[in-house]
Formats: C-alpha cells, structure tokens, sequence
C-alpha cells in the first residue's frame, strides 16, 4: 500500500513538462541531386606523383621566363592564381592542371606581370 501512496504523489511543479521547448519532426532542407557517375579514375600515387613533378617544372618554367624575358621575379602567388583561375573555366579531364581554356592567355596573369615591370623613363635629352 505504500507503494500505490508514493506513485500518486505529483511531481513538483518545476520538474513537471508544461511545454514543449523543441520540435524533433522540422522537415529537411537538404536537396539530393542525382548525377551520372564520375569520368575520373580514382587517384593514383604514381600519377599523382608525376602530376605533381609537372606542376613543380611548370612553376619553374614560369619563373625563368619572368626572369629571362621580363627581368623581374614572378608576382608572390601568381601561379597559384593562375591555376585557381585556369580551373574555374577549364572544360579538360585534369583535376590540376588546366588543359582546355578560353581565353588561352589569362588575362589576370597577363595583368599582374605587366604592373610588376618596372617602367624606365627615358627622357628626350633636348639638344640646344
């Protein structure tokens, strides 16, 4: 009998659920699109590594013309921008390097060389 007397003794008031804080039944907003299956082949380390000597060669390669052509020291991060850039728009297989763009020559690196070239002023020596 004294266990049917403490059942009906009621919680305290603070204990007691008078409302619902949360709501567990919100619909997602998640979208799911279905999409064909990749065309790139998983990564492979022999090709990566040999992605990754090109990308290596090709930054030097960049260098030595800034330097042979222009006289300067290529633009601090340049490259990088022009592969960030080049990706954006490029309609090639490689995950990397960019391999079908338009226009073939970045404009953004084009621009970033020029305005590293110092301008030599050379004034007209006026003769009297």
């Amino acid at each position: 009998s004294s266990s049917s007397s403490s059942s009906s003794i009621p919680a305290p008031a603070s204990i007691r659920p008078t409302a619902v804080y949360w709501d567990l039944d919100i619909p997602t907003n998640a979208v799911i699109k279905e999409r064909p299956p990749t065309e790139m082949l998983p990564p492979h380390p022999d090709v990566e590594i040999l992605r990754a000597h090109l990308t290596v060669k090709l930054r030097q390669h960049y260098q030595e013309l800034c330097q042979q052509r222009e006289g300067i020291e290529p633009p601090r991060d340049s490259f990088n921008r022009w592969l960030l850039e080049r990706k954006a728009i490029d309609k090639g297989k490689d995950p990397l390097l960019p391999s079908d763009c338009d226009p073939i020559i970045s404009p953004s690196m084009f621009r970033e060389v020029m305005n590293d070239i110092p301008i030599r002023n050379s004034r007209n020596k006026v003769t009297k």
